[in-house]
């Protein structure tokens, strides 16, 4: 990554001592017959250290003594001796990238001029960018990768519109913006926090180091903590990080969504979590903040001095990360009002996961960089969703609560611009799944009757007493228990079709789509262990952690993220009991817990799976991790605002964007540019 600094200040005067046409000695022919040469336009001489020595400066007209006479941030010896191309004066008529190079203009064709950089000329093209952020690098090779356009041309690409006015303008350095750089005092962190971050402050800790930080005007309060890792499992770290968090809220605190292991940008182990909290009494953002910082880090924080609103719920998300290399674990964990949270229009979503997604958190001392790329828009964002529901009787009211998300499931989902189908199976595994009889049918996400539909199928029972429910999970022969198992043979059922030829599509899945499955059930994992994966020890293994790789793994070897509504009975994997959890946790998924789980915290659990899968499906993924909190877009030379209600939104565990509502939508040849500040190797 480079960042580039211009030349500011002001922008000197030519040479006087230029060498008249009659002068090539570079002699003052009004100086009288005893003048000699300037010693300022001496041969081999480089006084302004441009790369251009004095004499050649001074017959050029040049200024010897000035090493960017145009201030573009180019030394003049770059400029001159930059590559020459062949240019046509007819913008319609010019050649494009590669240009054809030349000396002179007898080297070009008609009505093309032999064209380089002019140093007295900041924009050389006059396409209202300057030289200096055009070929950042300034080796005549044109990456619009990185957010390069030709500095000779007015219009790059060829598209008719100026250069200054593509999308790729977002990638020059001088369009980026700049996080606050906040080092986490006695520790090996530091934190690139949003410019809406008020001032940090310190926090007392006991064996570790911490800071507490508020955005009063989006509800956030936050904290960032550092201390030596108890143990090298990133999961036990976590855990005792949550528990911690937890018993200081000052409430109720239940899991939504936990458990989500994802990497971070410089390769670090981490688990996010999310969690509802309910004051006792009502409370706000910060006080819950403070009372959890007290108990993580041992004592209690200076308090806030911003105006905060006491609420019955809050949101807590909480990302722990674990540095093997030398043993310590970081912490970044927000509380917001969960009315604020959920209002897409608002900000407060946004700031919570810029800060707990941890692309923000770096060692201390790490330098910032920027990176840009381009994107064509090849495919939309697809996702085929397998439901694998234990229909046993005690999962009706269970079963029920799905039913009640589908709506907002499905309004999200179209929101985010996933074209999705949805398949609920009898989580049945020990009969091979046979499509075809009595015959299996996916719930399109198009299908305005679509949520009404899967309200009906997800329950065995009819859902909410509606006579018109006569639909169950494509049935089995008897009810089943067994979820990750039937996943396995439903997939199965689905590659045989396509090995066989299928074209229904009711048979297949599809290609470049993403896969969900999602484990329903409160049963406990030796059901799906004892009734499927134990009975062939061949494939799967000859023990139950054995057993348990072996499903992850058919699992993430076909890129299937699972997520799960189950049960939670506490162990570490690999564990019997835990079989789904641990099988959800392996492919990257976080699960719902189903015995403390209520109808609107299931609500709120599938709205972040909708906000997972999206961010899988997407096709615009980064070849680097951004500081998201500094990511800009153009979306066909458009710039795009960040936002969950209509704009564009960043999601962590993916590394990729998402586009949401109407007004900024990607079609197929669509040009989408990103441009965003990183981490750079360098160490200050």
């Amino acid at each position: 990554a480079l960042i580039l600094a211009l030349a500011g200040g002001l922008v000197l005067a030519g040479c006087e001592c230029d060498a008249s046409p009659d002068t090539p000695d570079g002699s003052r022919p009004d100086a009288g017959d005893d003048a000699g040469p300037d010693p300022r336009c001496a041969e081999g001489e480089d006084t302004d250290f441009d790369g251009l020595d004095d004499a050649t400066e001074c017959a050029l007209g040049y200024d010897p003594t000035n090493p960017d006479m145009d201030g573009d941030g180019v030394r003049d010896g770059v400029e001159h001796n930059y590559p020459r191309a062949c240019v046509a004066s007819d913008p319609a008529m010019q050649r494009r990238e590669p240009l054809p190079a030349c000396m002179t203009d007898a080297d070009c064709g008609a009505g093309e001029a032999c064209v380089g950089l002019d140093p007295n000329n900041p924009d050389s093209d006059g396409d209202g960018v300057g030289d200096g952020l055009e070929d950042t690098n300034f080796d005549g090779m044109i990456d619009p990768g990185r957010g390069e356009t030709d500095p000779r041309l007015t219009d790059t690409d060829g598209d008719g519109e100026p250069d200054g006015m593509e999308g790729i303008a977002v990638c020059r350095p001088d369009g980026l913006a700049m996080p606050d750089l906040v080092g986490v005092p006695m520790a090996m962190v530091q934190l690139a926090l949003d410019n809406e971050w008020g001032a940090p402050r310190g926090a007392p800790m006991a064996g570790g180091a911490g800071l507490t930080f508020d955005d009063a005007t989006a509800e956030v309060a936050a904290l960032a903590y550092e201390r030596p890792a108890a143990g090298a499992d990133v999961v036990a770290e976590a855990t005792a990080v949550e528990a911690a968090l937890s018993s200081g809220a000052g409430g109720a605190v239940t899991g939504v969504l936990v458990g989500r292991s994802v990497t971070t940008h410089d390769g670090h182990a981490a688990i996010t979590s999310f969690y509802r909290v309910v004051p006792s009494p009502m409370g706000s953002a910060a006080a819950a903040r403070d009372g959890a910082a007290a108990s993580l880090m041992g004592g209690a924080p200076e308090p806030s001095t911003e105006s905060w609103r006491d609420v019955a719920e809050l949101y807590l998300e909480v990302t722990t990360v674990l540095n093997a290399m030398t043993m310590r674990t970081s912490v970044v964990a927000a509380f917001a009002p969960s009315d604020a949270f959920d209002d897409a229009t608002r900000q407060t979503a946004i700031r919570v996961r810029d800060l707990t997604n941890a692309t923000g958190l770096a060692e201390s001392g790490r330098t910032l960089g920027f990176n840009c790329e381009l994107f064509d828009t090849t495919r939309d964002a697809r996702a085929d969703f397998l439901w694998l529901v234990d229909t046993s009787g005690s999962m009706n009211g269970d079963q029920e609560n799905l039913g009640r998300v589908a709506g907002d499931f499905f309004d999200s989902l179209t929101l985010a611009g996933v074209d999705f189908r949805v398949g609920v199976f009898d989580a049945y595994s020990r009969n091979p799944v046979d499509l075809d009889t009595p015959g299996f049918a996916f719930i399109n996400g198009t299908d305005p009757m679509g949520a009404q539909q899967l309200q009906f199928e997800v329950t065995r029972a009819a859902y909410m007493g509606m006579a018109a429910d006569t639909f169950t999970p494509y049935p089995s022969p008897r009810s089943g228990e067994e979820p990750v198992a039937t996943g396995v043979t439903v997939v199965e059922a689905f590659e045989a079709q396509a090995a066989a030829g299928s074209t229904d599509p009711d048979r297949t899945l599809r290609p470049e789509t993403q896969v969900v499955a999602m484990f329903v059930t409160d049963e406990p994992g030796t059901n799906d262990d004892g009734r499927y994966f134990s009975t062939d020890a061949g494939r799967w293994g000859a023990t139950p952690e054995a057993r348990i790789a072996g499903a992850t793994q058919f699992y993430t070897d076909r890129d299937i993220l699972a997520f799960g509504l189950i049960n939670d009975y506490g162990e570490m994997c690999p564990a019997q009991r835990d079989f789904p959890k641990c099988t959800v946790l392996g492919t990257g998924g976080a699960f719902i817990p189903i015995t403390t789980a209520t109808p609107d915290e299931v609500r709120i659990a599938m709205d972040r799976i909708v906000e997972a899968v999206a961010g899988a499906a997407s096709s615009y993924v980064f070849a680097t991790t951004p500081i998201s909190a500094t990511i800009r877009v153009m979306l066909n030379g458009v710039e795009v605002p960040r936002s969950r209600a209509d704009g564009f939104d960043y999601d962590g565990a993916s590394n990729s964007i998402v586009f949401r509502g109407a007004t900024h939508r990607p079609t197929i040849g669509s040009e989408v540019v990103v441009s965003y500040r990183i981490w750079g190797r360098g160490v200050m």
